[in-house]
């Protein structure tokens, strides 16, 4: 169904009420994850409205065990926490050619809160709270995943190309299975601007890295001509002064080669 696992640490606790039509959930505490119905940065302002022993009515989707929530109202308070992807899809009138939650069974409960468990900081592991474009894509992901579950299954890593507000970012899905078969997906994204912003200034150096390799060039060539050129001008002062008869003039030997 494409809920985040191992990261439960942003999740209202309910419980939930006896219920003839739907047994599986009866009088039954669960977690709900808050990530796909509201941002982490947003809870602060409205965790007024979640207070314990808060009535609540609960629209999802079912499949086995596991809820995925489209909307959860608090009673008597006016808020409504929505995943709007899954909700237009849901409350829309639906065209003949798009495909319909098959295996997925809607779902209305209805209970109370126990707790609200919200990250004390959004650094490590529950960073990826604090990301909303990886959030955001999560839920994307998932809803793909639930809409039209054959035509988005991964058998292999898939990586995507993505970009929003002028930056780009890399994705990465790949589909592991447990050890009961069942699939699951790691997801992983990262941003590219970094990278982008190091070319962008590589090139606005160009210019002055050209000039400096220039610059090295017509020094090291000076240097070089220069320790070549002087042997061979002393040998040919030496010979000139020799052609004249004078011998006074010696050459110090420095170096073993033949120009010495």
């Amino acid at each position: 169904m494409g809920n985040l696992k191992y990261a439960n640490d942003f999740y209202l606790e309910i419980q939930l009420d006896p219920s003839q039509n739907n047994k599986s959930f009866s009088n039954r505490v669960i977690h709900l994850p808050l990530y796909s119905l509201i941002y982490l940065e947003d809870i602060k302002g409205i965790k007024a409205s979640l207070g314990q022993e808060s009535r609540i009515n609960i629209i999802g989707l079912q499949k086995g065990d596991t809820i995925v929530p489209v909307t959860l109202t608090v009673r008597n308070t006016g808020l409504s926490l929505k995943n709007k992807q899954l909700e237009e899809r849901l409350y829309r009138k639906k065209d003949a050619t798009e495909p319909s939650f098959k295996e997925n069974s809607d779902l209305f409960l209805t209970g109370s809160i126990k707790k609200v468990h919200v990250p004390e900081s959004t650094v490590g592991t529950n960073s990826v709270y604090g990301n909303r474009v990886l959030i955001d894509r999560i839920k994307q992901f998932q809803f793909n995943l639930i809409v039209n579950p054959k035509h988005n299954t991964l058998s292999s890593t898939k990586i995507m190309d993505y970009e929003e507000n002028g930056i780009k970012y890399k994705l990465l899905i790949k589909p592991i299975q447990d050890a009961t078969g069942e699939t699951n997906y790691i997801f992983a994204m990262t941003s590219l601007q970094p990278v982008d912003e190091a070319v962008q200034m590589i090139q606005d150096y160009y210019v002055y890295l050209i000039l400096f390799v220039l610059l090295l060039i017509v020094l090291l060539s000076f240097y070089y001509s220069k320790k070549i050129a002087k042997p061979l001008l002393q040998i040919n002062d030496t010979t000139k002064k020799m052609a004249g008869l004078d011998f006074s003039e010696t050459i110090p030997i420095t170096t073993k080669d033949e120009i010495g």
